[in-house]
Order: C-alpha cells, then structure tokens, then sequence
C-alpha cells in the first residue's frame, strides 16, 4: 500500500513538473489564451461586426480575448463590470482555419444544445435562418456558470469565420422596453470587410 501511494504521488510530481500549466491553480481563461498563441499561429480576422449602439457613449469595452488579439469582446454600460451587469452585448468568431465546416446555423444549434446542457431551463427560438445569418433568441435559467439572462444573437456566414454579436439581459433589472430596442440594433448588426491600416 505504501509502494502505490508513493509511486502515485512520484507519478504526479513528474507530470506537474513537465507541464507548462500550474495544475495547482485553477486553470483560467488568459492561461487557456497563452497556451493556444503558443500553439497555433494568430490569423487577423478579414470581418467585423458593425453596431449601430443607442447611446454609443454610455458604454465600455472589455476585451475578453485575455491576450490574443482583440477578439471576443463584452461591451457593458459604463457603471457595471464583466461580472457585474445587468445587460451587455458580446461578440465570438469561430475561424474556418479551426471549424471548416461551420455555419452560422450550426453555430447556434451548438450554442442552443450547450445551453441545454448547463441550465435547467432553455428556451429557444429560431427567428430567422438564411444563407447568410441566423437569428436567434435565447433564454436561460438555473444554469451551472452564467446567470440568469435573456440572449438575443445574429450569427453570420464571413469569409474566414463564423462571426456571431448577441445581447445579453438580466430580465430582473431590464424593461421589456429596452430589450425590445436592444433586440432591433441586433437584427440590424451588419458584417463588413475590417478597415486595413
């Protein structure tokens, strides 16, 4: 018994020690971010995502990609923070190079059935589905991780990727006003050729 017990901790030494990843912390979101740029070659995106914002001023940009460049990001009304808000518009891509297979409807199929596996309670709908967008409302509840929110999302067919933009609501604190509102800027997001430098 002692023999197993010494030879499981020795075995353990031995792969924390090789690995680049402190498998004593938590293993977060900026060291998941490093060990991909270390991996894989960092390829601009040719598209982004145009918003039209009410109110353009009243809102701050997080950038959630921990390091790379520049994408996913959060934008959150000046008072509130990444894990304080009570509504936020958010971005994702996923590139080809990575997904060649994905379209902006598989992507929200994907997202719709990975809420169904983190929340008790999802409703989803379809609101329109075409070669070159899907839009989708999403609502969840009682999930393991995120809170409680309302999700609006456009998802679109680019040239190099998937990318998707969606708002995000707390229905506790925001009217049915605003999410209607914030609900037509979505639909009405466009994908563009980014602006070269």
């Amino acid at each position: 018994m002692k023999k197993h017990v010494a030879f499981l901790m020795l075995t353990s030494a031995l792969l924390t020690a090789c690995s680049t990843i402190d498998s004593l912390r938590v293993f977060d979101n900026e060291e998941a971010a490093r060990l991909l740029q270390q991996n894989s070659t960092s390829r601009p995106t040719r598209q982004r995502i145009s918003i039209n914002l009410p109110d353009s001023n009243a809102w701050q940009r997080i950038d959630l990609s921990f390091g790379t460049k520049g994408s996913p990001i959060m934008l959150v009304p000046k008072q509130q923070t990444y894990a304080d808000w009570n509504e936020s518009v958010r971005t994702q891509s996923k590139a080809y190079y990575h997904f060649p297979d994905i379209t902006a409807k598989d992507f929200v199929a994907q997202k719709i059935q990975q809420a169904k596996q983190e929340c008790k309670h999802v409703e989803a709908q379809i609101i329109t589905a075409n070669k070159s967008y899907s839009l989708y409302r999403l609502n969840i509840a009682n999930c393991r991780i995120v809170k409680n929110q309302l999700q609006i999302g456009k998802a679109f067919n680019g040239v190099d990727a998937v990318y998707v933009v969606y708002y995000a609501a707390d229905l506790t604190q925001i009217s049915d006003a605003e999410v209607k509102r914030m609900s037509g800027v979505i639909a009405a997001t466009r994908l563009v050729a980014k602006r070269t430098t």
